[in-house]
């Protein structure tokens, strides 16, 4: 599926998401029309953080601007909302990005947020965005949430430099 609606450049990670999908530690909900499909998102969900990370949204590329993307995001915070027995909706976005997820309800974090590259040691600037239920975001959650994200969701080891500098800022 991923490879059918993303950009070449990140169709390498389709393993790893089919991995999780496969394992039930990402939930990934598509938009079928006629028998194809046009989008999707993933989320993964942590219980034991109580938190869950919106990973991925993908609309094909000739269907954007059609209000695919904002469908499903709203799709996933309704599923968020009503479904998932967590507090805290978390997604990382780019300047732009957080614009358009701003509009749907997301608010910033007010943390300096560099996220690892993947295949590199550099890290990139983002926002990290939430969308809480009935708990703010205290900082102790807020450090082990970004610690498993940097474990679990970019495969980092426990010794990593990316890890304490975020931490520490």
């Amino acid at each position: 599926i991923q490879s059918a609606v993303t950009v070449r450049w990140k169709r390498w990670l389709a393993r790893y998401y089919l991995k999780h999908i496969k394992n039930n530690k990402y939930k990934m909900i598509a938009y079928v029309f006629k028998d194809e499909v046009q989008g999707f998102y993933i989320l993964d969900i942590n219980y034991k953080l109580d938190y869950t990370l919106f990973t991925f949204l993908a609309v094909k590329e000739n269907l954007r601007g059609n209000g695919i993307g904002t469908k499903l995001c709203q799709n996933a915070i309704d599923n968020f909302n009503n479904y998932i027995q967590s507090q805290w909706l978390l997604i990382e976005a780019e300047d732009r990005q957080s614009k358009f997820y701003g509009k749907l309800g997301f608010k910033k974090i007010l943390i300096d947020y560099f996220v690892p590259e993947f295949n590199s040691m550099e890290s990139v600037n983002m926002h990290l965005m939430c969308i809480k239920k009935d708990k703010d975001l205290d900082s102790l959650s807020l450090t082990n949430i970004i610690r498993n994200i940097f474990l679990f969701g970019y495969s980092l080891d426990e010794k990593d430099k990316r890890i304490q500098n975020q931490l520490n800022k």
